[in-house]
């Protein structure tokens, strides 16, 4: 009868993997001593971004850089204060990294500049920023990323409820000086006056490569699926298609009202079945059927690497940018800035320290993951000498588990010993087994002879 015990093998392997695993895990989200999870606000080491504690640190840091490495559940934060207002401006960089910020809830119905940025000057940078399920209300300059926006906006994404008095959009309440690229609106905008999808207001500002689908309420006047009032501004390559309800007379598809100044408006277009308006003060009227036709954007609109659509089944969406990262994965921990990688969904690939040509893991070796990834945190790879332990303890577990085999053999077929050792050893060692267990029936017939 054979032994059946490779159980033994499997249990020595599952162990030695669990003692490795810890090097193999993401790095963990515990606040330090800045009130932050690592960084010191550099533009080389950024302030990390995980917590909802962390976001809301960001008011006392308005000057430095950011990094949010994890999605942020605001749900039962309560009430969150801007950051930034107009005398004490956001001036710094906050990257999302893609990662959600959700269930946020601000409500400050006499305040005006309300939203998750209230104030952002401009040398601000805001990208990469996505907000979902968020609920937020003011006075006058309301939406759900920034209140009033003076810098760069890019990359970034609203799905909330905004409320407010005067220029209220739910992206933006209003663009003033700023720019806005590659950024979307959804959800639902309710305002008096200037209430715009995507911005109540575009003064003196820039918007490009941007949509809005959001549902526009303006209960006293002007509103309008993409912005509520422009002036001398730029807009390109942008659309509007959520409902618009505008009873005051000067609503419109695109945008409402035009004023001061002359704004531009090149290759933009809404929707007149969806908006339920024939006129826009600028932009390009066009059905469902033709908004979802390539042929009515292209050219000028850049299918290649910008918008990709879904012929016949919906409108143009914007593609996921591969960005060149300002911040990239480091091993040790930390985050490096060297510009070199490139951002896609998941986490940074391992890379390969430049001293030694090995992975770099997270034992403090300098090496920089370099590949495809989001930025954040990098998983390791165990070292050489990790490896060299698992290996030891592995072999010292499966040799523990050939002993007990054989053992095992030599209780349930004792002649096979003659293979194995001496017969006067194996003998001995037989009777030792057995006889415990009233096996002296199985004593080999040598096991009285002299040697």
């Amino acid at each position: 009868m054979g032994c059946r015990h490779y159980p033994f093998i499997l249990v020595a392997v599952v162990a030695t993997i669990a003692i490795v695993s810890p090097v193999l895990a993401q790095c963990p989200c515990v606040t330090q001593a800045s009130g932050f999870a690592g960084g010191d606000g550099s533009p080389g080491d950024p302030y990390q971004v995980c917590l909802p504690a962390h976001l809301d640190n960001v008011r006392n840091h308005l000057s430095s850089h950011f990094i949010q490495t994890a999605d942020l559940d605001m749900s039962g934060f309560g009430n969150f204060t801007p950051i930034g207002s107009e005398p004490s401006k956001f001036t710094g960089v906050y990257d999302g990294s893609s990662n959600e910020i959700s269930g946020l809830a601000i409500s400050f119905p006499s305040t005006d500049s309300v939203g998750l940025f209230g104030s952002a000057d401009n040398t601000s940078i805001l990208r990469n920023i996505s907000l979902t399920a968020g609920a937020v209300s003011g006075s006058q300059n309301v939406g759900c990323l920034v209140g009033q926006l003076r810098g760069l906006l890019e990359g970034s994404s609203a799905n909330c409820t905004v409320s407010g008095l005067g220029f209220v959009g739910t992206l933006v309440g209003t663009n003033n000086t700023g720019t806005i690229l590659i950024s979307k609106s959804e959800g639902q905008v309710n305002g008096e006056n200037g209430v715009g999808g995507l911005a109540g207001q575009l003064l003196d500002s820039t918007l490009r490569n941007s949509f809005s689908t959001s549902t526009v309420t303006a209960t006293v006047f002007v509103g309008a699926s993409l912005a509520g009032y422009t002036n001398n501004s730029l807009v390109e390559y942008c659309y509007g298609a959520g409902s618009v309800s505008d009873t005051s007379g000067f609503g419109g598809g695109l945008i409402a009202f035009a004023d001061g100044g002359p704004s531009t408006v090149t290759a933009s277009f809404w929707d007149v079945n969806t908006t339920g308006f024939a006129v826009s003060a600028g932009g390009v009227g066009r059905t469902t059927t033709e908004m979802q036709m390539q042929s009515t954007f292209d050219p000028p609109w850049d299918f290649t690497s910008t918008w990709s659509i879904d012929e016949g089944n919906d409108y143009p969406r914007l593609q996921t940018p591969s960005l060149t990262c300002v911040f990239d994965c480091q091993c040790d921990d930390t985050l490096v800035c060297n510009g070199s990688e490139t951002c896609n969904a998941g986490a940074c690939l391992p890379g390969i320290d430049a001293a030694t040509g090995l992975p770099c893991d997270l034992d403090g070796s300098p090496g920089v993951c370099n590949g495809s990834g989001s930025c954040v945190l990098a998983v390791g790879i165990p070292t050489v000498s990790e490896w060299g332990i698992a290996a030891m303890l592995l072999l010292t577990m499966t040799a523990g588990t050939l002993v007990i085999i054989r053992q095992r053999q030599w209780q349930t077929n004792p002649t096979s010993c003659e293979r194995w050792r001496t017969r006067r050893r194996c003998s001995k060692l037989t009777s030792d087994l057995a006889a415990p267990l009233g096996r002296e029936s199985y004593r080999p017939k040598y096991e009285s002879r002299s040697p």
